[in-house]
């Protein structure tokens, strides 16, 4: 499975609870208020784009983007790297 992160600016009326309705059944781990980070699920950016634009439309912004598990850093709490190494292969 691959690890996408997802940038969720949800148009008028859509919040973010909708947001994680959507994320229903995926293994996710929320970065920031409109940023996740999703396992499992649908398996391409195109496929998570078509998913979660009627968050988006009209008004919002999304960004989908396939996570390079080999090549990453960053600075963040540890539990998200117990998690993100977990399912990182």
């Amino acid at each position: 499975m691959k690890l996408f992160i997802l940038v969720v600016n949800t148009s008028v009326g859509v919040s973010m609870t909708d947001v994680q309705r959507r994320l229903e059944g995926v293994d996710w781990y929320r970065l920031a208020a409109n940023v996740w980070v999703v396992y499992g699920g649908v398996t391409s950016a195109d496929d998570w784009a078509k998913h979660l634009l009627p968050l988006v439309k009209p008004g919002g912004t999304l960004l989908v983007s396939e996570l390079n598990t080999r090549n990453h850093q960053g600075w963040q709490d540890e539990d998200f790297w117990e998690w993100f190494n977990a399912r990182a292969r």
